[in-house]
């Protein structure tokens, strides 16, 4: 079955440029092989609506269950909002620092999802 197509350039909704690719469980038992997709479709209809040279990052990322990836896209959302900031002062812009007293390794999470 086909994907549904795009929605309209100018229909301003998120759009999915990587798509995670289940596989087959692997000989060792219950584990899975995954890989990922671009959907250069969606890529496309983002990038035409940035202008001629302008800087563009695409971040993705993926782990396992209370592997640390809430805590990292919040630490790098922090130092874009906050770099204006005098040196390490983006850490406490917000608050508490992101580096002391967070470091909860047990099952009990900070954020939601893990």
């Amino acid at each position: 079955m086909d994907p549904p197509p795009p929605p309209p350039p100018d229909l301003q909704c998120p759009l999915q440029i990587i798509k995670l690719i289940e596989g087959e469980e692997t000989d060792e038992g219950d584990e899975k092989h995954y890989s990922f997709q671009l959907e250069e479709d969606n890529l496309d209809l983002i990038l035409r609506k940035i202008p001629d040279g302008m800087k563009v990052s695409v971040v993705s990322v993926v782990g396992n269950f209370r592997t640390g990836k809430s805590f990292l896209l919040t630490f790098m959302l922090r130092f874009l909002r906050n770099r204006h900031c005098e040196g390490n002062d983006w850490q406490t812009a917000e608050g508490e620092c992101l580096l002391e007293g967070n470091q909860n390794a047990g099952i009990e999470g900070n954020g939601e999802g893990g």
